[in-house]
């Protein structure tokens, strides 16, 4: 990644944590499970900034959409190709391919394999995942979020 990508991650970090906590409160979930993504973006003049969060209707079988592709999705919209960073914010769950119970809620299997073929998401972009209420979070890149929760 860019050396000034990478300072303007650090720069806003905190500030896009922020606004994946604050998401997550426009979620609409039966279960109550309410995640928000904050999503880091380059056009390749300037940074945006776009948020999404889940949805999942009371009615099956109904769409399941996730606060990570609602947020590409924005970014799309408004022109922004280069993904610099994901962050989500949500209570952690047991993954339902893995096992592995995190310390925080990383994307699922479906956004997994849906970052891996979303042009402008690479190899090194960041993956911040936050817990919605305590200050627990987990850094590391796409590439390593692969690695993690590969199939064994």
């Amino acid at each position: 990644m860019h050396r000034h990508h990478v300072d303007v991650y650090l720069l806003l970090k905190v500030f896009l944590k922020s606004i994946a906590r604050e998401a997550a409160y426009l979620g609409d979930n039966h279960r109550d499970f309410l995640v928000g993504c904050a999503i880091l973006a380059y056009n390749g003049h300037e940074y945006g900034i776009f948020w999404g969060a889940n949805f999942m209707p009371f009615t099956k079988p109904g769409p399941k959409i996730c606060a990570e592709i609602n947020a590409l999705r924005n970014t799309r919209r408004a022109g922004f190709q280069e993904i610099i960073a994901i962050v989500v914010a949500g209570l952690p769950q047991k993954d339902e391919v893995t096992g592995k119970t995190p310390r925080t809620l990383p994307p699922c299997v479906d956004c997994r394999s849906n970052l891996s073929g979303w042009k402008g998401v690479s190899p090194d972009t960041m993956i911040y995942t936050v817990h919605r209420f305590e200050e627990v979070e987990e850094e590391r890149t796409f590439a390593h979020l692969l690695e993690e929760y590969a199939l064994s």
